[in-house]
């Protein structure tokens, strides 16, 4: 147990993590010569939005841990934005978790070839292991 300001026992504070969750376009429908100018805008918002949280974390100090901020990013790695942001992201110092939308061999399939060694190398990078939503198969019965 922890004290409280008041000086009272309570639970330890937690860390200030800040996590932000990007899925975008896929590669084929990004517009020619639209890459470079899509990585320095997602560059310029996550550096506004770690400024931002930083700034909140000193302003509330004494509500959490005494840590750095974290900053974490999700993103299911899929080729074209997905993984440009995750890319960006990482350049920048934060912790990608990389969650996938159904069962990982099924979405590597559904990617393009040339963005499956990004995904997999991205995936191998990702703080959090490479994580699917559960599937939920229902089977209907009809009936005679």
């Amino acid at each position: 147990m922890s004290k409280t300001s008041e000086g009272r026992a309570g639970p330890p504070p937690v860390p200030f993590v800040l996590s932000v969750g990007v899925t975008g376009h896929r590669a084929d429908v990004l517009s020619e010569g639209s890459i470079p100018v899509l990585r320095d805008r997602i560059r310029d918002v996550l550096v506004l939005i770690e400024h931002a949280g930083r700034s909140l974390l000193e302003r509330e100090r004494d509500c959490f841990a005494n840590e750095e901020c974290r900053l974490r990013f999700i993103s299911p790695v899929a080729d074209g934005a997905d993984q440009i942001a995750a890319e960006v992201a990482l350049e920048l110092g934060w912790q990608l978790q990389a969650v996938v939308p159904f069962a990982k061999a099924e979405y590597r399939a559904s990617l393009a070839n040339a963005a499956r060694a990004s995904d997999s190398t991205l995936c191998s990078i990702a703080r959090r292991a490479c994580s699917s939503c559960p599937v939920i198969r229902r089977t209907v019965s009809t009936p005679m």
